[in-house]
């Protein structure tokens, strides 16, 4: 996580000093926009992971040289759950988001998504229609899948 987190901070730098003088250049910092916000969203569901896996060792570190530890996992009302918190649901959570960040950031993700829902669309009018369902339009495999 250290090394994402400095490579966040490096490319954040460098966007701010990025020339945008081409249509090319414009192309590259919204690329660039889009993995750093990426990288955001990654660092920010996974920080409550590190958190608390950093409060666990140094509990486990003053348990060993008989210091008084922090306590917060042996609290009955934090302890059972923070776990299951911090490792399950805010990296399903990181997961689940992706796809969202992706389908406002990148045209192509969104446009393959439209494609994707409406070959869904056309496949569930034809199984629940009582009548012969008409011919399925034809889409070429490449464009379905094209991101």
């Amino acid at each position: 996580s250290i090394i994402i987190f400095v490579s966040f901070l490096v490319a954040i730098v460098k966007m701010q000093n990025a020339p945008r003088d081409t249509s090319s250049d414009k192309l590259i910092l919204r690329a660039s926009i889009t993995v750093t916000l990426a990288t955001a969203l990654f660092l920010v569901c996974n920080l409550p992971f590190n958190l608390s896996l950093s409060i666990v060792m140094y509990d486990d570190y003053q348990s060993k040289h008989k210091k008084n530890s922090s306590g917060v996992f042996e609290n009955a009302i934090i302890g059972p759950y923070i776990w299951p918190v911090t490792k399950v649901i805010f990296p399903g959570l990181n997961a689940a988001l992706n796809p969202v960040l992706y389908y406002f950031r990148i045209n192509r993700f969104r446009t393959w998504v439209h494609r994707l829902t409406q070959l869904s669309a056309v496949h569930e009018n034809a199984e629940n229609s009582r009548f012969s369902p008409s011919p399925r339009p034809y889409i070429r495999p490449e464009l379905m899948y094209d991101l």
